[in-house]
């Protein structure tokens, strides 16, 4: 392992890094370094949650507005001409951010798990919430 001891995650206001401590570092616990992990692991799964949670709104409400402005122009016709940016575009719109949101969270998380993991077999620590 080459003196690689612990890992901890250093926390700015800016920044959010893991630091590799070494084993010369003798007032963090081997504990400590498996509670940091699953600690980070369980922050990033809660900011995929967040993140679908946003998605699946904006598709949501992509979906409704949609359905609503269809609804006005089937009962008042003249009125409702189509524009340019008229409320098909929007809710097609509001759809597409919302998939593009879902799956550029899912790519950043898969990024995130894999370095994770690959630190947390640097210091022959398996990551497993479930044990």
């Amino acid at each position: 392992m080459d003196g690689i001891g612990w890992v901890l995650q250093r926390s700015t206001s800016k920044t959010n890094k893991i630091v590799v401590m070494t084993e010369e570092s003798e007032d963090i616990k081997p504990d400590a370094t498996k509670l940091a992990l699953e600690r980070t692991f369980l922050a990033y799964e809660r900011t995929l949650m967040a993140w679908t949670r946003t998605s699946v709104s904006l598709v949501s409400f992509g979906f409704t507005l949609f359905k609503f402005f269809e609804y006005l122009s089937e009962r008042e016709p003249a009125k409702h001409a189509d524009d340019i940016l008229g409320p098909r575009t929007i809710g097609v719109l509001m759809i597409g951010i919302g998939t593009f949101m879902l799956l550029l969270a899912s790519v950043m998380h898969r990024k995130k798990m894999i370095e994770l993991r690959k630190i947390a077999r640097q210091v022959n620590r398996p990551l497993r919430i479930s044990s």
